[in-house]
């Protein structure tokens, strides 16, 4: 069992699609995947088809309800579930720096509600920001998937979160690992990816994983549709990528069932039943 939070400071790197993306593979692979959504945005919670209410991590945060009695299924995927947000998220730091062990109330909540018994993996979606609830996220964490695009701003943001990781390390979470850096929105008319890496392993010793997720109108599409890339085209390049980039995280080659998509509802079934725009 894996808990997996997607980080990064820096806003529009697609860390949301990332998490919906990268659950969608690991469940067509066989995993039962829980995603909690702990951005402020909560761009997670409305992505797969959930209104943002009251029942939502930052009332579980506040201690006002437990993890286990907010979980909701996502319909559009068998074994996918979350945790949804609302923006009251955004103000969560207030409240809780007052609460003792405020960076360690995620964490003890996922051991004390035997969460890890249920899931194979726990994908959390973290803020653009340096918050409680990020470290939160993070103490809660085995390893860190920094989704990335390759950009000058975004080596600033790299070495802000870098401080963050390293400072969890040595205080709250010393078993915290950084599972790789994922370029992002490449643009394969450029070669800036290559010298972005080069620059990359100069200054950290992180792994960057050798997938890549492209610029894509299909995956602005699936979001569109609320459905992962691979059910709103299997067959695609981003599918692929995203197929890609989850067997490198599960760090074996994985051979798919036949029917990638029937453990879960069948793209004719899904399709029937949601209307596809663009």
């Amino acid at each position: 069992m894996k808990v997996i939070s997607v980080c990064n400071h820096k806003g529009g790197c697609a860390k949301t699609t990332t998490v919906v993306n990268i659950a969608a593979e690991l469940i067509n692979s066989g995993y039962k995947v829980l995603m909690i959504d702990n951005d402020y945005q909560a761009n997670l919670t409305t992505s797969v088809g959930f209104k943002t209410d009251k029942e939502s991590l930052v009332n579980c945060l506040r201690g006002k309800k437990s993890l286990r009695k907010t979980i909701k299924n996502c319909t559009i995927l068998e074994g996918l579930d979350i945790i949804p947000n609302n923006s009251e998220i955004g103000n969560a730091d207030l409240s809780l720096i007052k609460i003792k062990n405020c960076k360690r109330i995620l964490s003890k909540m996922i051991e004390d509600e035997n969460l890890k018994d249920d899931y194979d993996f726990i994908l959390i979606d973290c803020p653009p920001s340096q918050s409680i609830t990020t470290v939160n996220a993070l103490v809660a964490s085995d390893s860190v998937i920094i989704p990335m695009e390759p950009s000058l701003f975004n080596m600033q943001g790299l070495k802000n979160l870098s401080k963050t990781i390293k400072m969890i390390q040595k205080t709250f979470n010393k078993k915290l690992k950084v599972e790789g850096i994922l370029l992002t929105r490449v643009d394969s008319r450029t070669k800036l990816s290559e010298s972005f890496r080069k620059e990359i392993k100069e200054f950290y010793s992180y792994k960057v994983f050798d997938t890549e997720i492209h610029q894509s109108s299909i995956i602005v599409k699936s979001q569109t549709n609320g459905l992962p890339v691979s059910l709103y085209d299997p067959r695609c390049k981003s599918t692929k990528e995203y197929r890609s980039v989850t067997d490198e995280i599960l760090n074996t080659s994985i051979t798919k069932k036949v029917t990638s998509i029937s453990t879960i509802k069948s793209k004719k079934n899904i399709n029937s039943e949601i209307p596809k725009v663009g």
